[in-house]
């Protein structure tokens, strides 16, 4: 009986022995198999982050280029504003000078009388010439029969000759004034010394 019993010992320790070493083999097997599941979740939580890195890096490159791009344009479209604006200028001077040229060649042209109010010789024909000397084209010298005249003076009677009568006292350093009743085609000029 002691045989038989320490027999049954032994087998339920046996029993016990590889109960427990099938527990440790499942709890091996259970550690191994959460171990692989922990490496598989950091692994897909890695794999995620880098896509979400490489999403944002792509959206923000995407963002510069697209503001490079923008920026560009509007220096493209300031220098286009500014070349037209330039080129505007550039035409109104242009009109401008051409208006002006026209109204300066215009009043160069208007006849102009130099009287001789004085006893001195040659001396309406030396003013005269210094009109022609500065451009004008229809210049002539004459002795003055008309009312006294003070001072040296250019006369005009019209308003269309007003402009010419002014650039010639201009030229001459004289002061201008309108006669209505002069009988001079253009402007006079009287000079008195």
């Amino acid at each position: 009986v002691a045989q038989e019993a320490a027999a049954a010992e032994a087998a339920e320790s046996s029993r016990a022995a590889a109960a427990a070493q099938a527990a440790e083999v499942s709890r091996s097997e259970a550690a191994a198999e959460a171990a692989e599941w922990s490496r598989a979740a950091a692994e897909a939580q890695a794999a995620e982050a880098s896509r979400s890195e490489a999403a944002a890096q792509s959206a923000e490159a995407s963002r510069s280029a697209a503001a490079a791009q923008a920026a560009e344009s509007s220096r493209a479209a300031a220098s286009r504003s500014a070349a037209a604006a330039e080129a505007s200028r550039s035409q109104a001077a242009a009109a401008s000078s051409s208006r002006a040229a026209a109204q300066s060649a215009a009043v160069r042209g208007t006849h102009v009388t130099v009287y001789n109010a004085t006893r001195t010789q040659g001396l309406a024909a030396s003013y005269a010439q210094r009109l022609t000397s500065a451009g004008y084209t229809s210049v002539d010298a004459k002795n003055w029969s008309g009312y006294g005249i003070q001072s040296s003076t250019v006369l005009y009677n019209g308003s269309a000759n007003k402009a010419a009568a002014e650039a010639v006292g201009k030229e001459l350093g004289f002061p201008v004034l309108q006669t209505p009743n002069l009988q001079v085609n253009g402007v006079a000029v009287v000079v008195t010394g």
